[in-house]
């Protein structure tokens, strides 16, 4: 039966195009036919598309392919596509040894002189392919490689890579049974004369220990559970990394708890960097130790978290006397550190479960200073009481921070437990005067407590009253002051109205008391928060109105007053 009439042309087509068709030859049809569908293929939209455009969407797609695809379905869907796939390198640069054998050496042979993306994780490699087979086909291609994700258990970081620019060695994620077997090797050395443009480099959890060496090129380094001989072996290891712009330490492991005697030549420079993060540091002197030894450009933006050490008392929630929460962590020295020198504002918040301290340089320098900001963080234990948080790290603030302080935020946040109430021989009222002694240039002031009685503690001499007035008034020179009541709504209520009416009262009657005093300054801006506006904010409007050039009182909201004279 001749079926070569029942084949039907593409259609819609020209009468002039049909008119020229072999339908009487079924080979010279299906070439045309053929011929036909590519032309047509031609005009779809992304077909029409520059051809380096259409390798960048096909790039995307293989980059961003779920488990269950195979870029080879690329290749499938027509002429067009298969040349565009197949003449362009970068789309077959990702390279995994899970591939099996033949694969990776097609992937090998059509990327060219594209740079590679090696992925040696997990310790998985294809069914059927030796090791040695695996890098008898790769070696030829080292010199290209520009990204190696790998593990220490395997060989590939012993070879040269003069194009690696990234490098992750990781045996966080590796086969199961690999987590066993017996290292490789105890150490392992990453040498800048193998990797010579190596420019990132991430260890995490390492098996071995890991020795740096002359990596001159590299700008970003990060370190999470890496063993280390010695403190002083992490410092020769940051000593060959000399251009680093960022780095991150986390959760170092130390073998050794010694701390040598290091003099000034010692101190490794890192001139050029831009951010350091050292996370979960448990030992405070080894993290003191690190910073006495590392100078860091005021430029640096750095943050430090450690958790609460074992000398402190969980049974009452208070502290040993020896206990300290950030004071030991850093330096007495500071000389490497010169955004100390020029630190102006400290903000202190206290939360469940952690104490944050942020400082700062001044706001008001030019925009060509280099903005600094150094944060520390220590986690609390499961039982901690935050009146006493509060006592110690105000206590530790005159041991850190410049006497040039000018602004100062200290804020405990809402206790639903009700620990902020003991120990009760806690007496911050005279915390408070230490304060007032050492930083005597506070301008700007940001206070927040929980309940009544961490207003009561700082308002009693804040603003004394007449019989006390000949005294000197502490931070005479300030300007700007913040209050806020930081129970939640629902805290609020628990503490009944009267704990409102306490707190705006208490406020009221202090400033007044402080409006009147000759040795203080007339006050620029004062701001109220409470988390609902009663009838006792209608009660002390006008008397708060009289203390300040500006008034503004709102609720948790943002909704509110301003006032101005």
């Amino acid at each position: 039966m001749d079926t070569s009439r029942d084949i039907r042309p593409p259609s819609p087509l020209h009468d002039a195009v049909l008119q020229h068709l072999p339908l009487e030859d079924p080979i010279a049809l299906r070439r045309c036919l053929v011929k036909l569908h590519c032309l047509v293929n031609s005009t779809v939209p992304i077909n029409t598309l520059p051809a380096e455009v259409l390798a960048e969407i096909l790039r995307f797609a293989r980059l961003r392919r779920p488990p269950h695809w195979s870029f080879t379905t690329v290749l499938l869907v027509c002429h067009h596509w298969y040349d565009i796939a197949i003449s362009w390198p970068s789309l077959w640069s990702d390279i995994t040894i899970a591939m099996p054998l033949r694969i990776l050496e097609v992937y090998s042979s059509r990327s060219r002189g594209a740079g590679l993306s090696l992925t040696t994780q997990g310790g998985r490699t294809a069914i059927g392919a030796p090791p040695d087979a695996l890098l008898r086909a790769l070696s030829p291609h080292f010199h290209r490689v520009a990204q190696l994700d790998t593990c220490s258990s395997q060989p590939w970081i012993e070879h040269r890579m003069e194009q690696l620019s990234s490098l992750i060695v990781n045996d966080d994620i590796i086969n199961p049974l690999a987590r066993f077997a017996p290292a490789r090797s105890q150490v392992i050395t990453l040498a800048g004369d193998r990797f010579p443009r190596l420019e990132s480099l991430i260890l995490r959890q390492l098996r071995v220990q890991v020795n740096l060496a002359n990596l001159r090129s590299l700008t970003s380094l990060t370190m999470e559970r890496v063993s280390h001989a010695s403190w002083n072996a992490l410092l020769v290891a940051l000593s060959s990394c000399p251009a680093l712009q960022y780095l991150e330490i986390d959760s170092p492991k130390v073998h050794s708890v010694t701390f040598p005697t290091h003099g000034n030549s010692d101190v490794i420079k890192l001139r050029y960097l831009r951010g350091l993060i050292l996370d979960h540091f448990d030992e405070h002197s080894g993290l003191s130790f690190l910073l006495a030894h590392l100078y860091l450009p005021r430029a640096a933006k750095i943050a430090i978290s450690t958790d609460m050490g074992e000398g402190h008392d969980l049974v009452t929630g208070g502290f040993n006397e020896l206990s300290t929460l950030i004071a030991d962590t850093i330096p007495v020295n500071k000389t490497f550190l010169p955004v100390f020198s020029a630190i102006r504002d400290v903000q202190v918040t206290v939360s469940s479960p952690r104490l944050q301290v942020v400082v700062s340089t001044p706001k008001e320098a030019p925009a060509s200073t280099p903005s600094t900001s150094f944060a520390l963080s220590c986690t609390l234990r499961d039982r901690w009481n935050t009146r006493a948080v509060q006592e110690q790290i105000m206590l530790e603030l005159p041991m850190v921070f410049p006497a040039s302080l000018s602004t100062l935020h200290i804020c405990v946040k809402d206790d639903d437990d009700g620990n902020y109430y003991g120990p009760y021989g806690v007496n911050l009222a005279e915390v408070w005067r230490g304060l007032y002694d050492a930083f005597p240039q506070i301008e700007d002031l940001c206070l927040g407590g929980p309940n009544a009685i961490f207003f009561d503690d700082f308002l009693g001499d804040f603003g004394p009253g007449a019989s006390l007035q000949h005294l000197p008034l502490p931070w005479p020179k300030l300007k700007r002051v913040w209050f806020e009541y930081t129970a939640t709504a629902d805290g609020a209520l628990l503490g009944g109205p009267d704990e409102s009416m306490r707190i705006i009262l208490a406020i009221t009657t202090t400033m007044c008391n402080r409006r009147d005093a000759a040795s203080a300054e007339p006050l620029q801006h004062l701001t109220v928060i409470l988390p609902t506006l009663g009838v006792q904010v209608g009660m002390c409007l006008s008397r708060l109105r009289s203390t300040t050039q500006k008034l503004v009182v709102r609720d948790i909201r943002g909704q509110g007053i301003v006032l101005e004279n």
